[in-house]
């Protein structure tokens, strides 16, 4: 692809997701939680959420990864509490994980042509515009791993010391980032230790600065988390061994792996995700071709996508967005491939293969288009502010409110007392205790206002909670949403 249609298409893909921040989707579900920690440690001191209604212990712990919350934390303390400033985040994590994809490319490739080719195919990526529209933990951790395999390519034997000491901090960062994936991380980056050591071309010295480096950067970030932890040791207890138990269950990793293929047939459904399996089995097929050439750096990225891929097909939580992940490094082995087909076939061969890139990347573009095209038309609906002004002009300042995690933004600072209850709730984790939780009268008088969210109450489920809706509260108001992609879904508000 000429370079000129590259950029213009780089440009597009930026002007796409500034123009989509904050209204596709107005905002998303775990990043509330994310949202109202970071509130509550700026106002409060304290590392917790005590806002979600389930069990006593799970509401003051939070379980999930702190640096995402950190970030969010910096910006509130910085512009305040607010949807621009939580959105911000991915927008500037985003910009950062472009511009390290777009130089690692052009380390592998020693090309920045197919540099810029490759960030258009990544950033055409639906999985890569929904991280980027949303404030999750898969941006800072594909950020720090992204980052550490950069700076394993460009090491400098004038800095050897400082460039292994930000490998290592960066390694600590990354698995702080993103629990789930924390494990290939550490494996990644032991492996690239045991390739410095085992290197013919450096000195004994060079090897013992690096190793060094390296020791001490990481040593650094876990010894701040031990801290962290040690000072409440009930976060340990959820954010580690909770997850790891919850995540990896040994005695069904054959049935993980053979639900691998229904996560695929997910991502074709949910994101019209038809284009990237194609290019995804495309790399698969013509996958030998990258253990050619220069082996010490090809098998950095070979062992990284292994893992990474092998974690996943065995990672108990089937959800199509954590495929973003091996997203970076799947384009990228497209792009190595793209060289190696152009440096030695040409005539069919090439041609089929191009055609193929081109024709991912155009769909890709188009359907991010048709996004862009929804997000303007309804413009106005999906300003998030609306619905703030509606529920903050409707509830009274000494209002006790539970509702779903949509209106935590729009009701933290307006209700005297706030419960929210998770969307991941009903279909998920937690969803025995929670249910539970909702079938306790005691738990439910002392609520003046409950909002119910159409989408996350089953009809066969929470009888107890309608029954007693019925008998205790009379329908307020019916407020339609098009948020996210339940177009026409609605909150109702009852007193």
């Amino acid at each position: 692809m000429r370079l000129r249609i590259t950029i213009f298409f780089l440009i597009i893909l930026v002007l796409i997701n500034i123009l989509c921040l904050g209204r596709y989707p107005a905002m998303g579900g775990d990043e509330v939680f994310y949202a109202l920690t970071a509130y509550h440690f700026l106002n409060n001191g304290k590392f917790s959420c005590p806002y979600f209604f389930v069990q006593p212990g799970l509401s003051k712990v939070v379980y999930y990864p702190p640096i995402i919350i950190l970030f969010i934390y910096i910006f509130y303390w910085l512009f305040g509490f607010g949807i621009w400033q939580t959105k911000i985040v991915s927008l500037v994590l985003g910009v950062g994980v472009s511009f390290l994809f777009f130089l690692w490319v052009k380390e592998l490739t020693k090309d920045k042509r197919l540099a810029y080719f490759a960030s258009v195919l990544f950033g055409s990526n639906i999985l890569t515009f929904y991280t980027y529209q949303g404030t999750r933990p898969e941006l800072p951790f594909i950020f720090f791993f992204l980052l550490i395999l950069y700076l394993a390519y460009r090491e400098n034997k004038r800095c050897f010391f400082g460039f292994w000491l930000a490998i290592g901090i960066s390694t600590g960062l990354a698995v702080l980032s993103y629990y789930p994936f924390a494990a290939p991380v550490l494996f990644i980056s032991f492996y690239l230790w045991i390739l410095l050591i085992k290197r013919h071309d450096l000195s004994l010295n060079d090897k013992l600065k690096g190793s060094a480096g390296f020791i001490l950067g990481a040593s650094i970030i876990f010894f701040m988390f031990i801290i962290f932890i040690l000072k409440e040791p009930r976060i340990f207890q959820a954010q580690v061994l909770a997850l790891s138990f919850g995540y990896m269950n040994i005695k069904t990793i054959g049935v993980n792996i053979l639900k691998e293929p229904v996560r695929y047939l997910d991502y074709s459904r949910i994101y019209f995700g038809y284009p990237d399996i194609f290019l995804g089995g495309l790399f698969i097929f013509i996958f030998p071709f990258m253990v050619k050439g220069n082996i010490y750096k090809k098998s950095i990225w070979v062992f990284s996508i292994l893992w990474l891929s092998a974690f996943a097909l065995f990672f108990s939580l089937k959800r199509p967005s954590y495929l973003i992940v091996l997203v970076p490094f799947v384009c990228a082995g497209l792009i190595l491939i793209y060289q190696e087909i152009v440096n030695n076939l040409k005539g069919k061969s090439f041609f089929i293969f191009k055609l193929f890139i081109y024709a991912g990347v155009l769909l890709n573009m188009l359907r991010l288009g048709l996004i862009a095209f929804t997000a303007v038309y309804q413009w106005q609906a999906r300003n998030y502010q609306t619905l703030t002004a509606s529920l903050q002009y409707i509830i009274p300042k000494e209002a006790k409110v539970l509702g779903p995690q949509l209106v935590g933004y729009a009701l933290i600072d307006k209700a005297s007392q706030l419960s929210l209850y998770s969307q991941g709730g009903f279909l998920r984790l937690l969803k025995d205790e929670e249910e539970k939780y909702f079938s306790n009268f005691e738990n439910l008088n002392t609520f003046t206002h409950i909002i119910i969210q159409e989408v996350y109450l089953p009809p066969k489920r929470f009888a107890v909670l309608r029954d007693y809706l019925k008998s205790h509260f009379v329908l307020l108001k019916n407020i339609r949403l098009p948020f996210r992609l339940f177009l026409g879904q609605k909150l109702a508000l009852l007193i």
